[in-house]
């Protein structure tokens, strides 16, 4: 037993001796990180040391300076001799207070807005001025405050419909155009002016300013529509009314023949027509013997399709012959023949020929087609054209036309030929003075678009009837605010009511120095600063202010210092670790100096009690020896 015991305390000795070297291990690597911990410390202090902040300096009544931490509350509060500053998000958002939030909110314009800082409204002298240019001196008399666009209605209600018959009026094509388009304009015109006075306009050929401008621009459109007979009274085409007579006795005895039975008959008379008489065609007029093309006895149909053969038929033997009118009838076919008269055929209002009617509507027209383009042919043209029908009526299917059919053309173009003897209707110059008339319509209406839109433009930018005191130095600070959260106009923006252009700031952030400082070094935010220019940007409302990017250390109020609330927090945050990293420190030494003095008695008693064993084991080898 005693053997036994004596190991077991040997082994329970060995345990804790190696339980000591442990723990004096686990002392001694503790003891490396406290110094460690005491260089991580030293840096830590050295680091705070640099430690700066942002401080904004302001002016007191004095006139000295006060520095304080640099806050977005601190930099939005308005005070004299103070630059004014604001911060945008990444988005360009100005951060604002919630208060200014809220202000802007419940402010319908930028005078409710600014008066919500205290600022006094006074009357505004730009609202007067501002009337009397849209309205002239008796602004008082048109003009509404509770219906600003009260008269815009009203001329709207009574000129809409009548302007969008007159804006179709100029998409038809002028050969379309009428007198009675011409009085449709006139009309509405003098509807307008009846409906002015109806509504209380005197005179309104007496208002100015832009609605003045406008209601000038509704009333007084004065080109008129060409007429008619302006055009065949006033351009003569040199032939008389003697010409006239002989053509219609010396074509009488074969047109009223034609008109009883024979269609041959009035072939003669278009023969004729064409300056063709028996000794041209039996003799040259340049020699013997006779070359067809010497005297053109061949003819070509406006459609191109034809052609027309005159033989001696057509002229011997006929009444106008045998009668003796064939000189009468040469002076006639000389006069419509010879280019330079410029004979045209009578204008016809009514034809509604076009490309792609049937040739004999073409050839029966007054109207021939010209690279797409609708002209009158002249009357040797038609001559031509009818002779070819007459000739040839029974050819003519789909349509087709009978001698009964065909009379009625042959008496339109006697009274035609007729009249164009006495005079000439100069189509051409008719249908450019309709366009002219078409043209000067559309501008008319170009002008009265731009006039309403000036009129218009000029109500929306009525300003306010009252503004913030400008002898307020507060004044132009809040005034420059509401631009830059609601934009350029000084009612509320759709851009305003959305909050496109400001985002409210939470209250920690707006008072919070470090959480500023940290977002101006980090590009969180970018500081804006109001500065003054001498001519402010379009489309900002602002007139002698700019919204400006800027940097902090571009910034004179805005400085730099040295922290030294931080340092002395750091220092005392140092001296705190240092004490702490001392006292362990102690007790790692006092705890390894238990360990020791622990060892070296269990060495003691290890070697004692290994001692005891050995003297055992050696008498109990001599007891069975």
């Amino acid at each position: 037993m005693g053997l036994s015991a004596s190991q077991a305390r040997l082994l329970s000795i060995t345990a804790r001796l190696s339980d000591n070297e442990l723990h004096s291990q686990q002392i001694a690597n503790s003891k490396v990180r406290l110094a460690d911990k005491t260089q991580e410390a030293s840096q830590e202090y050295l680091d705070s040391l640099n430690a700066t902040k942002l401080v904004f300096t302001t002016y007191n009544s004095d006139g000295g300076t006060i520095q304080n931490p640099l806050t977005a509350g601190l930099m939005y509060q308005y005070a004299d001799m103070k630059n004014q500053y604001g911060i945008s998000n990444t988005s360009g958002q100005l951060l604002v207070s919630a208060t200014d939030a809220m202000n802007f909110e419940n402010s319908a314009n930028v005078s409710e807005f600014v008066s919500k800082y205290g600022v006094e409204l006074v009357d505004n002298p730009k609202y007067t001025a501002a009337l009397e240019a849209i309205y002239g001196e008796n602004y008082g008399q048109y003009f509404d405050a509770n219906d600003k666009y009260g008269w815009n209605t009203t001329i709207d209600g009574f000129t809409s419909g009548d302007l969008s018959t007159i804006k179709q009026l100029v998409t038809k094509d002028p050969k379309d155009l009428t007198e009675a388009d011409g009085q449709t304009v006139l009309n509405a015109i003098q509807k307008w002016t009846n409906s002015f006075k109806t509504n209380g306009v005197e005179d309104p050929n007496a208002l100015s300013g832009s609605f003045g401008a406008y209601v000038d621009e509704l009333l007084n459109f004065t080109p008129s529509f060409p007429k008619e007979e302006d055009y065949t009274e006033e351009i003569q085409t040199g032939g008389s009314q003697d010409l006239a007579n002989k053509f219609i006795d010396a074509s009488s005895g074969c047109y009223n023949a034609a008109m009883r039975t024979s269609s041959t008959c009035y072939l003669h008379v278009l023969a004729h027509l064409l300056d063709l008489s028996a000794g041209d065609l039996t003799e040259s007029k340049y020699g013997s013997p006779a070359v067809p093309t010497d005297y053109e006895r061949v003819y070509t149909t406006t459609t191109g399709n034809h052609t027309v053969t005159i033989t001696d038929n057509n002229i011997n033997g006929s009444t106008i012959q045998s009668t003796g009118y064939s000189e009468d009838m040469s002076e006639v076919s000389e006069f419509i023949c010879n280019p330079d008269n410029n004979v045209m055929a009578a204008s016809d209002p009514d034809d509604t020929t076009t490309e792609s009617s049937p040739e004999l509507y073409k050839l029966l027209s007054n109207y021939k087609f010209v690279n797409g383009e609708k002209v009158l042919k002249t009357f040797k043209e038609k001559v031509v054209d009818l002779f070819y029908v007459v000739q040839n009526r029974a050819s003519f299917k789909d349509p087709s036309i009978t001698y009964d059919e065909l009379k009625p053309y042959l008496k339109n173009f006697q009274a035609e030929l007729a009249g164009s003897l006495t005079t000439r209707f100069d189509e051409a110059k008719y249908q450019s003075d309709v366009n002219a008339w078409k043209n000067s319509v559309s501008a008319w209406l170009t002008r009265i678009e731009n006039a309403k839109k000036d009129y218009t433009e000029d109500l929306d930018n009525i300003p306010a009837p009252e503004i913030p005191d400008p002898e307020d130095p507060k004044t132009e600070w809040y005034i420059n605010l509401w631009h830059r959260m609601n934009g350029a106009s000084d009612d509320k923006s759709t851009e305003g009511k959305n909050g496109t252009y400001y985002k409210q700031l939470d209250d920690n952030l707006l008072n919070s120095d470090t959480w500023l400082q940290f977002a101006l070094e980090h590009g969180v935010v970018m500081l804006e600063q109001v500065r003054f220019v001498e001519e402010a940007e379009d489309d900002t409302g602002l007139e002698y202010s700019k919204w400006t990017a800027t940097t902090y250390g571009s910034c004179s109020d805005i400085t730099e210092v040295e922290d030294e609330v931080a340092i002395a927090r750091a220092e005392a945050e140092y001296t705190k670790k240092l004490n702490e990293i001392e006292a362990k420190d102690k007790k790692y030494d006092n705890d390894l100096k238990k360990l020791d003095t622990e060892h070296n008695a269990l060495q003691t008693e290890y070697d004692s009690v290994k001692s005891v064993i050995e003297k055992n084991v050696e008498r109990s080898f001599k007891a069975f020896s």
